[in-house]
């Protein structure tokens, strides 16, 4: 089972990709590298941008940049957002 934010971040990469919606959501991208999707640098920025306005949280670059796949990216947002809680 694919969490919420994972789900959420592989939509935003789908439209990105002119993926199915289908695709974003049974896993593929989720767990996908990132590299493989192939994003360019703008692509992945906005998505980047787009997953902070989304969750109203501010990502560290580095981090985002070291991450492999988007569950990792989704790992970030539930830390910062649990960071925000707190």
């Amino acid at each position: 089972m694919t969490d919420e934010i994972a789900a959420q971040i592989a939509s935003m990469v789908a439209k990105r990709l002119d993926a199915s919606k289908d695709t974003a959501n049974n896993g593929d991208l989720i767990n996908a590298s990132i590299d493989f999707l192939d994003l360019d640098s703008l692509d992945h920025l906005e998505v980047i941008m787009e997953v902070e306005d989304a969750y109203e949280v501010e990502l560290d670059e580095e981090r985002v940049m070291a991450c492999d796949t988007i569950a990792e990216i989704a790992a970030l947002v539930r830390e910062a957002t649990s960071d925000v809680n707190r």
